[in-house]
């Protein structure tokens, strides 16, 4: 019944505003503004990425998309320039269907709080549209930038190893210290 689901499951549409950023999946044309932010500091990172991404490689990724794997630009709103990529995809794991979350961003947008606030946004319209899914990400503690902010954003070690060599998976179970008041 899992499997059944997770061949039904899709990514819910994604086209979001956060603060001077816009965030829609990436389009055909795209293609070679993501081979110029896909550099070393990225592939060597992450592992379906060739180590020398170039044009065909950013434009195999974006015809590669389908309703369960998809990559987002999030892209500046004054001039359009593409800042990073934040991927969502459908994962089938042991505990059911799951959709999965990653993402990379151009050196220059680094430092800025982009990504953080970028992915937060994406996964929380991912549980608001899909309600009692769950969302998770694969990270190696090792990356202790990214490791710190999926943390920040509300993500939870599993305490297990993800399918990916030397990365430990996490689920997103809102943030730490987040009141809700019921009146």
């Amino acid at each position: 019944a899992a499997f059944s689901k997770a061949l039904m499951m899709k990514i819910p549409p994604i086209s979001l505003s956060v603060d001077d950023v816009l965030i829609a999946p990436l389009q055909a044309d795209d293609a070679p503004e993501l081979a110029a932010i896909t550099d070393a500091s990225v592939t060597q990172r992450i592992d379906f990425l060739p180590a020398e991404f170039g044009l065909a490689d950013a434009q195999l990724l974006i015809a590669q998309m389908t309703d369960q794997n998809v990559h987002h630009a999030v892209r500046q709103k004054s001039d359009g320039k593409l800042l990073g990529v934040i991927g969502v995809h459908v994962r089938h794991g042991a505990d059911g269907p799951a959709f999965e979350t990653g993402y990379w961003f151009a050196a220059e947008a680094r430092g800025r709080g982009l990504a953080g606030r970028c992915v937060s946004a994406v996964v929380r319209h991912l549980v608001g549209v899909a309600a009692g899914c769950a969302v998770v990400a694969e990270c190696a503690p090792a990356n202790r930038r990214s490791w710190a902010l999926l943390h920040r954003i509300g993500f939870q070690s599993l305490g297990v190893n993800g399918q990916r060599t030397g990365r430990r998976l996490l689920q997103w179970a809102g943030v730490a210290g987040q009141r809700i008041d019921v009146c």
